[in-house]
């Protein structure tokens, strides 16, 4: 029996020791969530920039065969 308490101990000892070093390597590199919002506004004016000209190529292109 005691050695069974030994045991669970020294369970609960590793596991409390994991917890502790992923709970202090919880830091937060203000660099690269600005590179991510960077990346991610870039993107969303590419996208706006290419519906943009869609819009305009359609247009034209109904406009001539309008015209012929």
């Amino acid at each position: 029996m005691s050695s069974e308490n030994v045991n669970k101990s020294s369970i609960v000892t590793v596991n409390n020791v994991a917890k502790r070093t992923v709970s202090t390597s919880n830091r937060v590199n203000i660099d690269i969530l600005k590179n991510r919002i960077y990346k991610q506004e870039r993107k969303e004016k590419f996208q706006t920039k290419i519906i943009l000209l869609a819009f305009c190529g359609i247009l034209c292109f109904l406009g001539y065969v309008i015209s012929l």
